[in-house]
């Protein structure tokens, strides 16, 4: 689970130190379905205000226990407050779904209208490389 929740985690997750209770109910479904943030002990911040006074942490990904985090990154973007969250991920133990791994029904490439909407995204996609650093990363 992962997103902009818009409450800090921990105490030391903060600039200025609130009681807040969007931060005690995230905790609460935290423990009740054994989640761990992907940012360990002590990630940076990742959401500086425009004036750079004040700061906390409150985009995160929240893994269950069988993800193991192997990178983890936090990038400051020039188009937003917010800071980008990079992560790679490993499974700890194998999952095995139905008869193997998924195959998509090619059969809905042959729709006209799947072709022309993907055809589309490709090229809104494809004019954004210029944002990233690398081609991995976009």
């Amino acid at each position: 689970m992962g997103g902009y929740f818009n409450c800090a985690l921990r105490n030391k997750d903060r600039h200025r130190l609130r009681r807040d209770q969007s931060s005690r109910e995230l905790r609460s479904i935290i423990e009740d379905v054994s989640l761990h943030d992907a940012g360990g002990a002590s990630p940076p911040p990742n959401w500086v205000s425009s004036s750079g006074v004040s700061f906390s942490r409150i985009d995160m990904f929240l893994l269950s226990p069988d993800l193991r985090v192997r990178f983890y990154s936090i990038r400051a973007v020039h188009f937003s407050d917010h800071h980008r969250v990079t992560m790679s991920l490993d499974w700890e133990k194998t999952i095995t779904v139905g008869r193997g791994p998924w195959r998509m029904n090619t059969i809905h490439l042959q729709d006209p209208k799947v072709r022309l909407s993907f055809s589309r995204r490709y090229l809104d996609w494809v004019t954004l490389k210029h944002l990233f650093d690398s081609p991995i990363e976009w």
